[in-house]
């Protein structure tokens, strides 16, 4: 695969996470649209600096599968645009 195709493929993976992290807060957490937004940026840098309001077990659970997945495309995004 070229290196520019693996550049956008990955380029995509990190916006589909985006877009999938803004309606995951939006539905389970009931945010707002930017609350929802600011949640995922601050997830997904790992920022950590703490939750609009507390989130629910469920809000919990799938912080914990946009750390993990995100860390892994964000270096992969990292690598392609290097």
């Amino acid at each position: 695969m070229s290196l520019i195709r693996q550049f956008q493929l990955s380029l995509i993976s990190l916006v589909a996470l985006l877009v999938v992290g803004l309606l995951g807060y939006h539905l389970i957490e009931e945010l707002d649209w930017f609350d929802s937004l600011y949640m995922t940026v601050i997830t997904l840098t790992t920022v950590g600096f703490g939750e609009v309001k507390p989130l629910s077990d469920a809000g919990r659970a799938f912080t914990v599968v946009m750390v993990l997945v995100g860390v892994g495309v964000a270096m992969w995004f990292l690598r392609n645009l290097v």
